[in-house]
């Protein structure tokens, strides 16, 4: 689960995992798309149409990898896809913000609360609610330092630490190597 803001570049990835073999991405058509194979053009994609439309809006997104090994996934609280894929258990790197490490092919725009669960199946719930507006807002779940809740791969990045970025607030350690971005203020006195 993530918050995402996209700046108007498309065909970037927000997240990737195992050498590409799995990739959350938004597209040239202003849709959102999880790549379980690593292929744009599989049918094993899962593409959430007319998601990415509003440039200066926030989205929840919730990727749930299901027992059958199908993903689910959940935009802003409405149900985006729900076709059963081969989803796989993955191993590797993963990166955030790039298609791989060490890429110049960088996601433009914002990424939050950044959570990976492992080991259980948890429903967009966990992570985002209803106001009374009508508008999907955060839920904070509670869990950071609850190692056994996270799972040994399981992750909270907050991003809100400059001197410590990729620091992982799960209680896990599993910490990210921060790269490709400025972390001085460039602000004007």
């Amino acid at each position: 689960s993530m918050w995402v803001k996209n700046a108007g570049v498309e065909n970037k990835d927000l997240w990737c995992c195992g050498a590409a073999e799995l990739r959350f991405s938004v597209f040239s058509n202003k849709k959102f798309g999880l790549i379980p194979d690593g292929d744009p053009n599989s049918a094993q994609s899962l593409y959430a149409d007319g998601t990415a439309l509003d440039p200066s809006a926030w989205y929840r997104i919730y990727i749930g990898r299901r027992s059958d090994n199908s993903f689910r996934m959940v935009i802003n609280g409405h149900l985006a896809s729900n076709k059963v894929n081969n989803g796989k258990l993955l191993s590797g790197d993963m990166t955030i913000g790039s298609f791989s490490k060490g890429t110049s092919y960088f996601f433009s725009g914002y990424i939050a609360d950044f959570y990976i669960v492992d080991g259980q199946e948890l429903d967009e719930n966990t992570f985002g609610r209803y106001n009374s507006k009508g508008v999907w807002v955060p839920v904070d779940p509670k869990k950071d330092g609850d190692t056994a809740w996270f799972g040994p791969e399981g992750r909270h990045l907050t991003f809100a630490d400059s001197s410590d970025v990729g620091k992982d607030y799960s209680g896990n350690d599993n910490h990210h190597t921060v790269t490709g971005f400025e972390l001085a203020d460039t602000s004007s006195p």
